[in-house]
């Protein structure tokens, strides 16, 4: 089960860094924040980091809920 969430965490770091890698070339070619594609793209970046925060959180509550000594 474990793998599975790591496996998770990894896709979300790739997603991340891959859309905002993609995000800093808009910039750098001076797409204009009007455009719908860069601003889908910064929202894709905003979403894509609140998920690797939830499943920092959800590897962390695992991690301590298995140590857990009863």
């Amino acid at each position: 089960m474990c793998t599975y969430f790591t496996a998770l965490f990894l896709y979300w770091i790739m997603a991340f860094v891959t859309k905002t890698i993609k995000l800093v070339r808009y910039c750098q070619d001076g797409v204009p924040f009007s455009q719908l594609r860069f601003c889908i793209t910064g929202i894709m970046v905003i979403l894509y980091g609140l998920l690797m925060a939830v499943e920092i959180n959800v590897i962390r509550v695992r991690v301590c809920a298995f140590f857990v000594r009863i």
